[in-house]
């Protein structure tokens, strides 16, 4: 997975975000995309920032000038997935996302986000078409995702504690976990690859020391043999 991550407006000056009695957006947005380009890179992925620190200020002077420098960072980069993170306000409760058209494949990515924020006990406001700028003028699945409402008081405090559950709930909306073969399975598998033969050890119930130690010899030799073609 290639994934670009933005942190919804800038740090100061123009394209601001909103601000409740605690937090501003623009500093929640950036705490959260970080943790979850962290996740992302820890787990083997390549993720890239808009905003690269805390304090940068993207664009000239105007609003429409810092969107058209997160389309443009996009559109230079290829990501697999433009995920733009904002918080919310006008006195609401829950996460919602946004997406050009539910025909597509930013809105799986974004139904996924939703639900597994609603698996972390949150309210789903669902998902949502919109025009906005960095949704239509990006050239890959682009999803916008509202974390909760920073002026309502008791959800501010939520997000501002929670900032890695939500990073953890993007992670695993867009890259869920694998489902591994069972043991049969796998040992079919390994056949197939040509780890083991037919006519050796195959799988019948029970695993013991041995077998494992004699699994991880064929293995190590396999890839030896394969790395020496």
């Amino acid at each position: 997975m290639k994934i670009l991550i933005d942190a919804g407006h800038n740090f100061k000056d123009f394209d601001t975000g909103c601000e409740g009695k605690i937090s501003r957006e623009q500093d929640l947005t950036f705490e959260i995309a970080k943790k979850l380009y962290d996740i992302f890179v820890k787990n083997g992925h390549k993720a890239y920032l808009t905003r690269r620190s805390k304090t940068d200020v993207l664009g000239s002077g105007t609003v429409n000038s810092s969107l058209s420098k997160r389309a443009q960072i996009c559109n230079a980069l290829k990501p697999d997935l433009f995920l733009s993170i904002h918080i919310n306000s006008g006195g609401g409760t829950g996460c919602e996302a946004y997406v050009c058209d539910k025909n597509s494949k930013a809105y799986e990515y974004a139904k996924k986000c939703v639900q597994k924020m609603q698996d972390a006990g949150r309210i789903s406001r669902g998902v949502k078409t919109a025009n906005f700028y960095v949704l239509k003028n990006t050239c890959v699945p682009a999803v916008l995702f509202e974390a909760g409402f920073i002026d309502n008081e008791n959800e501010e405090k939520w997000l501002c504690e929670n900032t890695s559950v939500i990073a953890n709930a993007l992670f695993s909306a867009i890259c869920p976990e694998k489902e591994y073969p069972s043991p049969s399975e796998a040992v079919a598998v390994m056949h197939r690859a040509g780890i083991i033969s037919d006519t050796e050890k195959w799988y019948n119930g029970t695993w013991t020391d041995e077998d494992f130690k004699w699994l991880l010899k064929k293995t190590a030799a396999y890839i030896d043999r394969t790395e020496k073609m």
